[in-house]
């Protein structure tokens, strides 16, 4: 009985290995895709002869046999069926060494408990080891794979992968040699000081690992944080430079009122005998009235940058279909930068816009800003595109709308929802979200755009302890910005 589940526990360890490897692999930045049973092939082969190898080593009293077929077979896998860069091929050794040296550790630590008789040796001995080792390779695999996708998510730099995983390789090979020397030296003073010096080479690991990690988060808030500051002067100049046009076309709107007043006066003086002619000259002359005022600028708010926005962006909807209705009380923003009124009014208008033009025959925005007690209440209400309501459940992530094959999330932080674009509703805690199916170019294109806009919104808002929140209810969707009255700050 002992026997038959000797060998039975030996296949499994070798199945489990090949799925940690496969599972790695796949995910490390996978490039090649081919058919299923080449895969199913190679990792058979990695099973079969790991196994064998093991045999022979035994045979011969050579363990790193083993490993060193291990170790060109896994690049070979990865050159014909995963990657093509040298630093994932790279990896996926790493990771081999280190699912063979945890197995090797694990080997060591119990011989140590048997040999110390915390444990009694028996004919179950062999199938313990193996479980032991089983645990092992499940656990570190699903903590390198899940730190992977981490990885992949705050975009990482390879050669930080590489420096990341040195240390706990380096940390396996040492345990590996005390354990080694354990076997000698625990006859001579005892096992103490080894299970210390464990211990504490495990703490290390984890503190590097913990402080590691908070390094990459502040490296990528950086990288973000340059790019909101980048977007957002672009943005910034555009409006300022928008702001000095509409000044120069006032004086030349005004001229020209007062040109059109004389044209009309001379015409009335020529045309009085003939009342048709009159008549037909007054509709002209309103008619260029009517073109003149539409040039100009509409009054929507006592501050500048803010009225200059909802002129730009309000008219482009216009012009695309849109009925656009605007409610905006007398708000005082003079403690925002006007860097920041751009920043928060030109990307959720654009986001908006972009998302009224998709919806069906009814496509309307409506802005209303007024003051509430002691907030400033901002409100912009659009029409959605309903048949591409999708459900999400917080913590899931939709595939049906991921067309990466890599299993890499779609930015979710969008307001509006654009037509290219997943949206959710992380911001307010909400379990809705959209998914529209447009060409995956379109998407690329607009993708980093959105990403950035609604990102650089929630920044801004908390700078002034603002607060923003959406939410969709029958074919439209509603964000609502609060923020605390300039006097409260």
């Amino acid at each position: 009985m002992a026997a038959a589940v000797n060998i039975l526990m030996a296949f499994l360890e070798t199945a489990v290995f090949c799925i940690c490897q496969y599972s790695f692999m796949k995910n490390n930045d996978q490039v090649i895709y081919s058919r299923k049973i080449y895969y199913f092939f190679g990792f058979f082969v990695l099973g079969a002869g790991s196994f064998g190898f093991t045999i022979v080593g035994r045979i011969i009293a050579n363990e790193w046999i083993t490993l060193e077929f291990q170790v060109i077979w896994v690049i070979v896998l990865g050159l014909l069926l995963f990657h093509r860069k040298v630093l994932d091929l790279f990896l996926d050794l790493l990771f081999s060494v280190m699912l063979f040296l945890a197995m090797e550790v694990g080997i060591m630590l119990l011989n140590f408990m048997f040999f110390s008789r915390i444990l009694i040796l028996n004919v179950w001995s062999g199938s313990i080891i193996m479980a032991v080792k089983i645990v092992l390779m499940v656990c570190v695999t699903a903590l390198v794979v899940s730190w992977r996708k981490q990885q992949q998510i705050i975009r990482v730099k390879k050669k930080q992968i590489a420096l990341i995983l040195t240390l706990p390789l380096f940390s396996i090979l040492f345990m590996y040699s005390l354990v080694r020397v354990a076997e000698i030296y625990i006859d001579l003073m005892g096992s103490r000081l080894i299970l210390i010096n464990v211990v504490a080479l495990l703490l290390v690991n984890f503190c590097f690992l913990y402080l590691f990690s908070r390094w990459m988060r502040a490296d990528q808030l950086e990288q973000e944080l340059r790019a909101f500051q980048i977007q957002s002067e672009l943005q910034y100049k555009y409006y300022e430079d928008m702001e000095r046009k509409y000044r120069e076309s006032r004086k030349i709107l005004h001229d020209m009122k007062n040109h059109l007043q004389a044209v009309e006066s001379l015409y009335q003086e020529g045309a009085g005998s003939n009342a048709d002619e009159e008549s037909r000259g007054n509709r002209y002359v309103k008619d260029l009235y009517h073109m003149v005022n539409m040039l100009g600028e509409k009054f929507y708010s006592s501050n500048h940058m803010l009225n200059i926005i909802c002129n730009d962006k309000l008219s482009a909807a216009r012009r695309r279909g849109i009925r656009v209705a605007a409610e905006i009380g007398d708000v005082d923003f003079s403690d925002l930068k006007d860097i920041d009124i751009t920043t928060i009014f030109a990307n959720l208008l654009d986001n908006a816009t972009d998302a009224a033009a998709e919806s069906g025959q009814d496509r309307f925005i409506e802005m209303k800003i007024q003051e509430i007690q002691n907030f400033r209440v901002i409100s912009i209400i659009n029409s959605i595109p309903e048949q591409r309501l999708l459900t999400y459940e917080p913590g899931k992530v939709d595939r049906s709308a991921q067309p990466d094959r890599q299993g890499r999330s779609i930015d979710a932080d969008q307001q509006g929802i654009p037509a290219e674009h997943l949206v959710m509703h992380a911001l307010a805690g909400g379990g809705t979200a959209y998914a529209v199916q447009q060409d995956r170019a379109n998407r690329q294109k607009k993708k980093g755009h959105m990403g950035i806009g609604l990102e650089n919104v929630r920044r801004t808002l908390a700078v002034y302890h603002g607060t923003l929140q959406c939410e969709e209810t029958g074919g439209e969707y509603r964000v609502s910005i609060m923020l605390p009255k300039k006097e409260e700050l």
